[in-house]
């Protein structure tokens, strides 16, 4: 089975329906914090765990608080789950010996969704959103939903609403494409082993202008005056255009992929460790911060995990797979020989054993093809 999330536009027309999920929004958030502070406060008194179970019974004693607002018990459930996933994340980053990053109360600046934990308290009819006690709201729906309804969040960007509909899908027959290795990429996105490049849209890049004169004018303005609430507004709504233009390009070229092949060979790249800071300390400065700086941008701007991760749910959908491969050395083997020869970046590759040469791209799609899926790498050179 395959979970796939639909992102509608919610069509809010009445000041009441917007005060009706500003309302649901901040209970949402309060209840969060509260459920945070209970098990705090519980484990620092009595050295006790507090389970979502627990909290839940909790939450049916406060069925008849006019706080909140007779709103459904599935919407309250909701932020509590949350905070339950939370304390997995962070009780498995303890034993995994990772930095735990305990959960944090949320201001309202970091708290833009509410849902439901069940299938109580809305309903999608047709076009239509009904939330018990908000409102009906109609949705752009750009396509037809396809399979079984599962859950519902609501989201606020900005002073737009959308409504995130997941829905499960039996998964699809393989269309029996060719396989085929990608290279990710700065200067291009990422080169197949056919030799086809795809392009980086590097939108951080086209609007950094326009964002940084917005910071500009932002650090400018009085803290809590109207123009620095104006300027904030502009300058989220910079960021989300950023955001969903990248997101744009990288469906649409996951779409092709998917479509076309059957099997995606890719490197298995530890980005986080890739944009890991040169700063350094007082003690011992880092070198060429500047420069490193100016990469990890470049890497974030490309967004080679968010690409990866949409072409894993699409040849899921599509009954295809992508498979990861060790990263090591691909650039520097040859597809022929597999002989090893150090090469720059930006230069064509060529065998110091065999004396084959090509582009150093393709070479190494050709490697991460080979290392995923047992080919004659030299006939698919």
């Amino acid at each position: 089975m395959v979970m796939l999330t639909h992102k509608l536009r919610m069509i809010v027309r009445t000041k009441r329906q917007r005060e009706a999920l500003d309302q649901a929004l901040e209970t949402s958030r309060l209840l969060y914090n509260a459920g945070l502070e209970e098990r705090c406060g519980a484990w620092r008194k009595a050295r006790l765990g507090i389970s979502f179970y627990d909290q839940c019974k909790s939450l049916t004693l406060l069925s008849g608080d006019p706080s909140l607002h007779g709103l459904p018990v599935a919407l309250l459930r909701w932020p509590l789950k949350r905070l339950a996933l939370a304390f997995t994340g962070f009780f498995e980053r303890v034993r995994g010996g990772q930095l735990p990053g305990f959960p944090r109360f949320r201001s309202a600046a970091r708290w833009r969704s509410f849902g439901y934990s069940d299938r109580n308290g809305w309903k999608l009819v047709g076009r239509r959103l009904d939330l018990t006690r908000i409102g009906r709201f109609p949705l752009h729906l750009h396509r037809s939903l396809e399979g079984a309804v599962r859950s519902l969040a609501i989201k606020r960007e900005g002073r737009k609403w959308f409504a995130l509909i997941t829905v499960e899908l039996s998964n699809a027959k393989s269309h029996g494409g060719p396989a085929v290795g990608l290279d990710l990429g700065l200067t291009r996105l990422a080169t197949l082993s056919t030799g086809e490049k795809l392009a980086n849209a590097r939108e951080e890049k086209r609007r950094s202008r326009a964002i940084a004169a917005m910071r500009r004018a932002l650090a400018r303005a009085v803290k809590g005056s109207k123009r620095r609430g104006r300027l904030k507004d502009r300058l989220g709504s910079l960021k989300r255009r950023e955001a969903n233009a990248r997101s744009t390009h990288l469906h649409q070229l996951s779409a092709a992929l998917t479509r076309r092949y059957s099997t995606i060979v890719v490197e298995d790249l530890s980005i986080r460790n890739m944009m890991r800071a040169a700063s350094g300390s007082v003690d011992q400065p880092g070198r060429k911060v500047a420069q490193k700086s100016a990469l990890n941008r470049s890497i974030g701007d490309a967004a080679w995990g968010r690409f990866v991760s949409f072409l894993v749910y699409k040849a899921e959908r599509a009954g295809g797979q992508v498979i990861r491969v060790n990263p090591n050395n691909t650039s520097n083997l040859c597809s022929r020989c597999q002989g090893l020869t150090p090469s720059r970046i930006g230069d064509d590759f060529c065998c110091a054993h065999c004396g084959h040469s090509m582009d150093r791209d393709k070479n190494a799609a050709l490697n991460i093809l080979a290392r995923g899926v047992a080919i004659p790498v030299a006939n698919a050179a």
